[in-house]
């Protein structure tokens, strides 16, 4: 109880100040947030999560995971600059109750308006950019997004950037990327500089996004290597109709060994990913998204097969498991070379709801997830969602992520306060 103590006194100095807002103009909102997820394996006997990806159970799966969370926002705007930092706080599953609390530091930048077109960025800050729902190929920075849950937030990077914004048909921004692809201090040759370019030309919008600067390659997506990539957004007859792609130097990972120790590989050779979609509104409301995205990180029939040989084989050793970057290339939505998206968004005025399905497929690998949600909406500051999510292999023989993921089913219950 004792890590509990000791994050509950900074917790209150954060919320403190920020409570007279009419005094400090200090924004303080977030979100709180529990979870009960259900999982079911589908077999019976202890070992039914046992699977190549968790062999006896080193993940310490369950029927019932439960687990909370808060993400605290302080945002302070003034004339000349702004504030933001963004605190989230978490419990891992099944340690609701216990002194397992992740705390991390999501934002935490200081924006100064140098004049009324150039504004200045220091610290932890996004750079999310690009068209995509699920994928978003040309976002050459920042941590990659789930397809299953494409709003979650993700974690800023900490940089020093530069916006130049007159409004009209251009903005640009250029900055300097500070993160290190390893755990520990950062050295100078892992800094990297990178820019995005935004053209407003109706009736399309285009964007086109760089990254420089050489950094070693770790095997690990942490690793950015140089790239370039470039989208666009257009309205044809109501519809919205954007696609966008990246030529990065290299894969951000390794490939599976095919033989010998399985060590994991480096690929050298560039890697080209892109997207394109579509987005409609119909007159009921229904809002329908399609996409295609091809992967160009993902693994092939033949890489498949060599990750699972090579999981087989760290399964049978001494250790029972594989090293850490070989459950990383396991990557849901990033596994395989094609996917598809369809996802289909329904406002119920009248249950005071809104449902939605996401299916995702992946052509190559023959992988399919779907998963249905169904959001109470009581008031404007407290939803619950239900939802169900579903893996299916339709050939086992491609090593797909269903073929090898421990759970196939689960269903979850989700409340949020929004404050």
């Amino acid at each position: 109880m004792q890590s509990l103590k000791n994050l509950i006194p900074a917790l209150f100095i954060l919320i403190i100040p920020a409570l007279p807002g009419s005094i400090f103009a200090v924004s303080f909102y977030g979100e709180a947030e529990t979870l009960f997820d259900f999982m079911f394996p589908g077999d019976t006997g202890s070992d039914r999560y046992d699977s190549l990806l968790n062999p006896h159970n080193i993940s310490g799966l369950n029927d019932i995971a439960t687990a909370a969370g808060v993400i605290v926002k302080l945002e302070n705007q003034g004339e000349k600059g702004s504030f933001a930092m963004w605190l989230s706080l978490r419990t891992e599953p099944d340690s609701i109750s216990s002194d397992e609390v992740k705390t991390d530091i999501m934002r935490l930048s200081y924006d100064w308006q140098l004049t009324d077109a150039i504004r200045i960025t220091t610290g932890r800050q996004s750079f999310l950019t690009g068209y995509g729902y699920g994928w978003n190929p040309m976002d050459l920075a920042n941590p990659i997004k789930d397809p299953s849950n494409p709003d979650q937030e993700l974690k800023g990077v900490d940089a020093v950037s530069f916006t130049w914004d007159r409004g009209g048909i251009f903005q640009a921004r250029g900055y300097t990327l500070l993160q290190t692809s390893e755990a520990g201090s950062l050295a100078y040759e892992e800094a990297k500089a990178g820019a995005e370019l935004t053209f407003l030309l109706p009736p399309a919008e285009l964007k086109i996004t760089a990254l420089t600067g050489s950094a070693p390659d770790t095997g690990r997506i942490e690793s950015l290597p140089r790239s370039i990539g470039i989208g666009f957004l257009m309205d044809i007859a109501g519809a919205g109709v954007y696609a966008e792609g990246a030529f990065r130097e290299r894969r951000r990972t390794g490939v599976p060994g095919a033989s010998g120790d399985y060590a994991l590989k480096a690929d050298d050779d560039p890697a080209f990913s892109a997207l394109a979609g579509i987005e409609y509104y119909f007159r009921s409301e229904l809002a329908l998204i399609a996409e295609y995205f091809y992967n160009g990180e993902g693994l092939g029939r033949g890489e498949r097969s060599d990750y699972k040989d090579a999981l087989e084989y760290f399964n049978s050793t001494s250790t029972g498991y594989a090293p850490e970057e070989y459950y990383e290339l396991y990557r849901p939505g990033y596994f395989a070379r094609h996917y598809l998206l369809l996802n289909l968004t329904l406002p119920l005025y009248d249950l005071e709801s809104e449902a939605s399905l996401t299916v995702i497929e992946s052509p190559d690998s023959r992988m399919i997830s779907a998963t249905p949600r169904w959001k109470i909406l009581p008031s404007g500051s407290f939803e619950i969602e239900i939802s169900y999510s579903g893996l299916f292999s339709l050939d086992d023989g491609q090593y797909n992520e269903a073929w090898l993921s421990p759970v196939k089913h689960s269903a979850s219950i989700v409340t949020k306060w929004y404050f």
